[in-house]
Order: structure tokens, then sequence, then C-alpha cells
């Protein structure tokens, strides 16, 4: 069976749900975070119990996440008086639901604790931003007890593009964060100004985001009117 999309709708006759977007979507660009920096970083909230998620952008099976200026705040349950703790934040893509979240999956304490397992099904997909060393007794987080887990492939990595780039095959550099680190972050490719590659095309085709339309457009070239 063939598919296409999109077309304008007439009369009702192409109807798109959000599963055709998701899935355009997941064919061009990796799950995980946007890039590393402080995109959607932990850190500490000082002298509290509480952590604080950066601004920044992620990707899960097609589905976008960002937080904004204002940064997220979660609390994490207070340390057992006599074990350690392990928690982890991770990013949660949840279908039924319809919602990709922020959660603190919690621990239990004990002599040798075990991290939480992240939940990877059809319905739930979760990557781990960070795991944090909730320690007996101590009523305040450091950001020596959070470790970052965004670079790890198998917890989360980057948003790599699945797209050839320049003529390249993304599949030979093996990962993709690998993919993301030799074609440039998402967010430079689609800012408006700045395109995959030294020649500044992806396949050869210009990818321009934008209010206003480029000037000197080839054949093929993508625009994105973002007043739409």
């Amino acid at each position: 069976m063939e598919h296409s999309r999109f077309f304008d709708s007439v009369n009702g006759d192409r109807v798109y749900p959000a599963s055709s977007f998701s899935e355009f979507f997941a064919s061009i660009i990796g799950t995980g975070v946007q890039s590393l920096g402080t995109n959607l970083q932990v850190l500490e909230v000082p002298g509290t119990m509480q952590i604080e998620i950066q601004p920044g952008v992620a990707w899960i099976n097609g589905y976008f996440y960002m937080v904004d200026a204002d940064k997220l705040q979660l609390s994490i349950d207070g340390a057992d008086p006599n074990d350690l703790r392990y928690d982890r934040i991770v990013l949660r893509w949840d279908l039924q639901n319809r919602e990709l979240t922020v959660k603190v999956l919690k621990g239990i304490p004990d002599v040798n604790p075990v991290i939480p397992a992240l939940t990877r099904t059809e319905s739930i997909y979760e990557i781990s931003l960070a795991k944090i060393d909730v320690t007996a007794g101590k009523s305040f987080l450091e950001q020596s007890q959070i470790s970052d887990e965004r670079a790890d492939d198998s917890l989360c990595g980057q948003a790599g593009l699945l797209v050839l780039v320049d003529g390249l095959d993304p599949s030979q550099f093996g990962s993709a964060t690998d993919v993301a680190t030799n074609t440039q972050s998402i967010s430079e490719l689609l800012d408006g100004t700045q395109q995959a590659g030294d020649a500044g095309k992806i396949d050869g085709k210009k990818i321009s985001v934008s209010a206003v339309e480029p000037v000197g457009p080839s054949e093929g070239d993508l625009w994105i009117d973002t007043t739409v």
C-alpha cells in the first residue's frame, strides 16, 4: 500500500491525524535531546530538594518537546535516613495519555540501590536526562549528586538527522549523537538562516524556516513559513 502527504483539503477530503505528522518528523529526526550544552540540562536549586530543567528542545518518535525561558522546577522526595536512593529524571512520551513530559522516576533506598529502569514500549518511551544520588539523611541537593545522562546514546543521545546530508549516509556515523556532531544540531539547521553541511544544503536542497520568503530559491528548496 502506498502513502503520500500532505495536500490541501477540499471539503474535508484530506484530514490528517497527529500520527501522520509524527511519522513524517520521525523519518527525518531521531529521538533524543536537540543538542547538549545547557539544552534540557538538570541543575540543582541550591539549598533545596528541587531541580531545575534548563530551556531546550527534544524529540521522541517524531513528537516535539520544549522547555521555554521560564525553565521547569521539580521536587525530589526527601532522602531516606539510612540508605542511598537513586532517582532518574526522564522525558516520557506517553501515547495513551497524549503527552510528552518530564517525570521523576523514584528509586528504592537500599544498601545497594538500583537505578530505575527506563520504560520503552509501543505506547511509552522514556529518555533519561539525569540520574540523582539522593544521599541518606541529606536535606538538600548539590550538583555533584546529579549525573548528566543526555550524551549516552543508550539512555538519551542527540536527535540527529536521519536524512542524507550533502550526499553523506548518516548510517556510517553509527549513532544519532555522531550524526548530530557531524551535521550540526537541529537548531542550527532550522533557525531560518543556517543550513546543514558546508554547502548549506540538505541532500542538495536548501531548507529555510522563517517568516520571510528566501531570496533566490531553486527548484526543490524547502521554505517553512512560520507566519502560517
